[in-house]
């Protein structure tokens, strides 16, 4: 596995986690994590995200100079709720350039306020 740039580095902008509960009887919790780069390499592509040791799927999206990535943790009423109840995360974002991956740490995401669907 590659070591990242400082350029890499430089431009991850912004990594957020957002616990979510769903308000109805038997509807799930969990949390959504979104990290922002700020003109990444359209080379460049995410293969997952780690959070606190937990691998997750992503969703990568462009919105001008902006790359966003979007992965969703979720359980369901009655199951262990491992990531929705952590006070704090962090990890990594799996990224490939051709045929280099290159593992970018993320030492803290800002957690923002819950989202409690009524």
């Amino acid at each position: 596995m590659k070591q990242p740039t400082t350029a890499l580095k430089k431009a991850m902008v912004l990594a957020t986690a957002q616990r979510w509960s769903g308000g109805a009887p038997g509807s799930g919790r969990g949390v959504i994590f979104t990290v922002k780069f700020y003109k990444l390499s359209a080379k460049i592509s995410a293969d997952s995200l780690v959070v606190n040791h937990i691998a997750l799927a992503v969703n990568q999206s462009r919105i001008g100079d902006t790359t966003v990535l979007q992965s969703t943790f979720e359980t369901q009423l009655g199951e262990k709720p491992t990531l929705a109840n952590n006070p704090g995360y962090s990890g990594s974002v799996l990224l490939r350039k051709g045929d280099k991956k290159i593992a970018l740490q993320i030492d803290e995401f800002k957690v923002l306020r819950p989202l409690n669907y009524p």
